[in-house]
């Protein structure tokens, strides 16, 4: 009965034996080289709508946080204007600047966002208290809602 092993002439013992001194070809290298392209293209996408996705998160917490303090405001103010500390910070833009609040009439917040141009989320508060969400131009807007 042959014996199988590595110590013996199997493949396998062949196969180790030559590839420690002999290293990878060509043929080998290139097939790893644009598996590894094919898996970095297929990432860079999501990668992409991942940050696009966080800037529009960002601008809406933005938009929110103004669209609070207003209502804040005008139940605490009975109906008093005054113009919103809030600041955007950097790559974003928020209009009117500065926000003003109260005063009996509704007022509209939007905040842009640089690196996506087109794309803005806003809020209208009401002189009641109640807001309308709009937006434009980005993966979170449907039908000019969010």
């Amino acid at each position: 009965m042959p014996r199988l092993g590595l110590g013996h002439r199997s493949g396998l013992g062949r196969i180790l034996r030559a590839g420690s001194s002999q290293g990878f070809t060509l043929v080998e290298l290139v097939v790893v080289v644009v598996m590894i392209g094919i898996l970095a293209s297929l990432s860079v996408g999501s990668v992409l709508d991942y940050t696009k996705k966080a800037r529009a998160s960002t601008a809406k917490a933005l938009v929110a946080s103004a669209a609070r303090e207003c209502v804040r405001w005008m139940v605490d103010s009975e109906g008093l204007p005054f113009r919103l500390g809030t600041t955007p910070g950097e790559g974003y833009g928020l209009l009117p600047e500065p926000p003003e609040c109260g005063g009996g009439q509704s007022v509209s917040f939007e905040v842009s966002i640089d690196a996506m141009p087109g794309s803005a989320f806003g809020i209208e508060v009401n002189s009641d208290g109640s807001f309308n969400r709009f937006c434009t131009g980005s993966l979170d807007c449907v039908g000019g809602r969010w």
